[in-house]
């Protein structure tokens, strides 16, 4: 299978029963209060400016950094973002649960972004050292102005605003639809 084919299958994750994926671990519950996530693989101060700038839009809401596990990219990730909420060493069905519960996502990773399409989530996804993970995004409405690629970062602050504004999930279902009966035609295909 070629690698832009396997990007596009990541996106397309559903549950068995047809139905958006839920969260496995909603009883697991830590947050009642509405929280931007950030998940930033590779912090940087200009990425905390941006997160900051979109809590201060939503009324000041908590802000927590899903980090990464090891000890030390946690300490990367508080140093850089200075962030009151950085939270490292959870479990997979914690990370989907902070993801589904958030009211925004910030992230540069592709897999984050992912989950944000499937929980249906506004969020703004920086384009990380692998861009071409991100152009599977392209194809669906409205996605492509959310992934901020490096020469879009100048005038990201000006536009900011309109990252806060939904998201045609309803068209963007329709398209992954589409998309993922592609997907199935070519995999019949693959293995007949």
């Amino acid at each position: 299978m070629e690698a832009a084919e396997k990007r596009k299958n990541q996106l397309l994750v559903q549950a068995a029963d047809g139905k958006r994926a839920q969260p496995v671990a909603e009883t697991a519950g830590r947050e009642e209060d509405p929280f931007i996530m950030a998940y930033l693989l590779n912090p940087s101060p200009q990425k905390r400016a941006v997160c900051k700038e979109i809590q201060r839009l939503l009324g000041g809401i908590r802000i927590i950094n899903v980090s990464e596990n090891s000890p030390k990219e946690r300490e990367k990730n508080r140093h850089i973002l200075e962030f009151d909420h950085v939270l490292g060493n959870i479990e997979v069905e914690d990370w989907v649960y902070y993801m589904n519960k958030a009211e925004f996502v910030v992230t540069d990773s592709f897999h984050g972004t992912c989950f944000s399409v499937i929980f249906q989530k506004r969020f703004l996804a920086f384009v990380n050292r692998q861009p071409g993970r991100f152009q599977v995004f392209d194809q669906f409405s409205g996605l492509p102005e959310r992934i901020i690629k490096a020469e879009d970062m100048g005038i990201l602050m000006e536009k900011i605003e309109s990252y806060l504004k939904p998201i045609d999930y309803e068209t963007v279902e329709k398209e992954l639809e589409a998309a993922r009966q592609e997907s199935l035609e070519w995999l019949k295909r693959q293995l007949a």
